[in-house]
C-alpha cells in the first residue's frame, strides 16, 4: 500500500509539472482582460469567460491526461505486469478446465474471481489518485483556466481506452489457458461482460475518490463492495437469501457480472461437457445454471449488459454532481 501510494504522489506530481504547458497550450496568458489569480485567491471572472472554447479545452486536458498515463511509468507499467502476472498464475491454477465436466465448480470460480479482479484493480487506483488530483485541479479551476465539464469529459475519456486495454489482455490470457470454449461470440460476451465490470467499478472508485479523501476512501471504498459481492449470487442462490434481504441482490452490479458471465460460458444451448469420470452431474451445462439458479438465454444476458452500461453513465453523472458540490465548497 505504502508502494502504491508513492506512486499516484509521482503521479500527482506529473499532473502538477503540465500546467506551464497547459497554459500555453490554452492561450491563457494571450488573452485580454484576463488575470490568473494566485491559488489562495478567489475566482476572478470576467465578462468574455473562459480563455478558450470549450472544445480545445477539451482537446487539450485529453491530451495532458492522455501524457500523464504514458509518463507516469512505474504505475503504468505495475499494472500491467500485475494483470499479466495474475492472468498467468490464473492460468496455471485452473489449466484446462473450462470444458471439463467434473470441475465446473472450480471453473465457476475461476469466473469469479476474474470478476472480482477486474472490480479491485480498476476502483483502487482510482480511489488512490483521484482525491491526490484534486488540489491541482481545484488550483487551476478556480483560476478559471478551464471549465469542470471540459476535464471530466477527458480525465473519463482518457481512463477508459486504458482500462479496457488492460481488461483485455487479462481476459485473451485466462479465457484460452483455461479452455473456455471456442466460440468467437462466447469470448466477445464474456470480454464485453469483463470490460463493463472493470468501467464500473473505475466510476465507483471515482465517485469515492470524489466524495472523500484518501484515508477515508481507500477504508470505504473496498468495504462498500463486500454487501456487493455477498449478493452476487455465487456465494447464495436468491432463494436461499432471507425474504427481507431478496431485493438487495438486485442492487449489486457484481450479480449483474457474475450473471453475465455465467451466460456467455455456459449458457445459450451449450452443448455437453467433457467427463471423464464415471459419473459427471454437470455434464450438460444447463445442469449448472439451474444449480445456480442462473437462465442461460440472450434476453439476461442483454439486461446485465444494459444494467451495467447504465451503472457506468450513473455512476460517472453523479460523480461528475459530487466534484461540482466539492468545488463549490472550496470557493
Amino acid at each position: 500500500d505504502v508502494f502504491l501510494v508513492a506512486q499516484t504522489v509521482t503521479n500527482v506530481d506529473i499532473f502538477a509539472r503540465t500546467s506551464d504547458l497547459l497554459l500555453s497550450q490554452l492561450n491563457i496568458y494571450q488573452y485580454n482582460d484576463f488575470s490568473i489569480a494566485d491559488s489562495s485567491e478567489n475566482l476572478t471572472q470576467d465578462k468574455h469567460g473562459f480563455p478558450t472554447s470549450g472544445f480545445h479545452q477539451f482537446l487539450v486536458l485529453f491530451m495532458r491526461s492522455v501524457c500523464i498515463i504514458f509518463r507516469d511509468k512505474t504505475l503504468t507499467r505495475l499494472r500491467l505486469v500485475a494483470h499479466f502476472i495474475i492472468g498467468v498464475l490464473i492460468g496455471a491454477i485452473f489449466y484446462g478446465i473450462g470444458n471439463n465436466a467434473a470441475k465446473v465448480m472450480s471453473n465457476a470460480g475461476c469466473l469469479f474471481f476474474t470478476v472480482m479482479f477486474m472490480m479491485f484493480t480498476a476502483m483502487m487506483p482510482t480511489i488512490l489518485t483521484f482525491p491526490l488530483e484534486m488540489s491541482v485541479f481545484v488550483r487551476e479551476y478556480l483560476n478559471y483556466w478551464y471549465s469542470l465539464k471540459a476535464y471530466y469529459f477527458a480525465k473519463t475519456l482518457a481512463d477508459v481506452p486504458f482500462q479496457i486495454i488492460l481488461t483485455t489482455c487479462y481476459i485473451v490470457g485466462v479465457y484460452f489457458i483455461t479452455d473456455q470454449p471456442l466460440d468467437a461470440t462466447r469470448f466477445f460476451m464474456f470480454l464485453l461482460i469483463a470490460v463493463l465490470t472493470a468501467l464500473v467499478s473505475q466510476s465507483f472508485g471515482l465517485l469515492v475518490g470524489a466524495a472523500f479523501n484518501i484515508e477515508s476512501g481507500v477504508f470505504l471504498g473496498p468495504i462498500s463492495t463486500v454487501p456487493m459481492v455477498l449478493f452476487s449470487g455465487f456465494f447464495a442462490k436468491l432463494e436461499d437469501i432471507p425474504f427481507y434481504f431478496q431485493w438487495l441482490p438486485y442492487l449489486s452490479y457484481v450479480k449483474y457480472s457474475f450473471e453475465g458471465t455465467m451466460v456467455a460460458i455456459y449458457g445459450l444451448n451449450r452443448s455437453k461437457l467433457v467427463c471423464n469420470r464415471d459419473y459427471c452431474h454437470f455434464k450438460y451445462p444447463s445442469a449448472f445454471l439451474d444449480e445456480m439458479s442462473l437462465k442461460g438465454d440472450m434476453l439476461t444476458y442483454f439486461i446485465d449488459i444494459g444494467v451495467l452500461s447504465g451503472l457506468f453513465v450513473f455512476l460517472r453523472i453523479v460523480a461528475y454532481f459530487v466534484l461540482r458540490i466539492r468545488l463549490f465548497q472550496n470557493r
